[in-house]
């Protein structure tokens, strides 16, 4: 038959039990609280910020600001630097399903 447990283990495996009930205790307090801690909304801004689009009747044609920039082919060559790049290619449409 098994052996009659000493105080000496009893106490030891109380003290255990307890440990973990409290480890567990931490854990669980940890998983629950933190993330409520953590979770906080951003906070609103009291100004308002008006956005206004142009619609594109009232500008009139567009232009565009965009520099044009030196091709590796003309800056090999020795060509002129400010000469426009060639246009960029459209992409095809895609198809429908059929």
């Amino acid at each position: 038959m098994a052996k009659a447990a000493t105080d000496e283990q009893l106490q030891l495996r109380r003290r255990a039990r307890r440990r973990l009930i409290g480890a567990l205790a931490l854990v669980t307090l940890i998983a629950v609280v933190l993330p409520w801690i953590l979770e906080s909304e951003p906070k609103q801004s009291d100004q308002e910020i008006s956005i206004q689009i142009p619609s594109s009747a009232d500008s009139g044609t567009f232009t565009s600001r965009v520099v044009p920039g030196r091709t590796r082919e003309t800056s090999d060559a020795g060509g002129d630097a400010s000469a426009p790049t060639p246009a960029a290619v459209k992409p095809k449409p895609a198809r429908e399903a059929e």
